[in-house]
């Protein structure tokens, strides 16, 4: 399998501020998202969110924690998962244990004697990880 051309398929499915940050980081190596805000001149509130998505669809991963001297907070450091074979791996065992929560909710929600608000709240969940479930979908080759 040609891991360069799946790699830059993976450019397809996202954002054009993920693609960014993508090619950033695939120049740069690794940075934190406070580094990634710095050099692309965005606010970290709409880095950090970026940043989230990529790393729940396995295009990035934490390779290192460092102090940020600026902020006295610790920062993850991310690098971009250049192996596609590694990555369809990540993304087939995150769709696994997705798909086992949403197995257990439905069984929970099939209980007669729930309360409504535990209903809502069980129904609530499972919307999130139906939808997670999806979004895995698009970048997963089965």
């Amino acid at each position: 399998m040609n891991t360069r051309l799946e790699s830059y398929k993976l450019l397809d499915n996202v954002s054009q501020k993920q693609k960014q940050i993508l090619k950033l980081l695939r120049k740069e190596g690794q940075l934190t998202a406070y580094q990634i805000a710095n050099i692309l001149g965005w606010k970290s509130n709409s880095t950090v969110p970026r940043v989230n998505e990529l790393k729940f669809i396995c295009a990035i991963e934490i390779c290192e924690t460092v102090l940020n001297y600026d902020t006295k907070r610790y920062n993850n450091v991310y690098r971009v998962i250049n192996n596609h074979d590694e990555r369809q791996r990540m993304l087939k065992n995150k769709y696994q244990s997705l798909s086992v929560i949403q197995e257990k909710l439905l069984i929970d929600l099939s209980y007669q004697q729930l309360f409504i608000l535990t209903k809502e709240l069980i129904n609530k969940e499972l919307k999130r990880v139906k939808k997670d479930i999806n979004t895995l979908k698009r970048y997963i080759v089965f």
